[in-house]
């Protein structure tokens, strides 16, 4: 068919791929004292945040981790949850 693949290049030029700790990263640069996770009475902003995910993965990277490899997240629903969860 001969639209087949003229759809196919437009939309593969229209996908952009944006992973969570780069949306993170951006928002702690824009918006660094807004608020980004309220959890019960504990309030977290993009740069507090940002700082957390980029600590545990350095924290991951010194204990041996590289790039690709998986990590299974064992935490209760919290702050520290989703700070893993936005780690680079």
């Amino acid at each position: 068919m001969p639209g087949i693949d003229s759809n196919r290049d437009r939309c593969s030029t229209m996908t952009a791929v944006f992973l969570l700790h780069h949306l993170l990263q951006e928002a702690a640069q824009r918006y660094p004292d807004n608020e980004a996770i309220a959890f019960g009475e504990e309030r977290v902003t993009y740069r507090a945040l940002d700082q957390l995910s980029n600590g545990l993965a350095n924290t991951l990277l010194d204990q041996g981790l590289q790039k690709g490899d998986r990590v299974v997240l064992y935490v209760p629903r919290s702050v520290a949850f989703s700070s893993a969860c936005t780690a680079p």
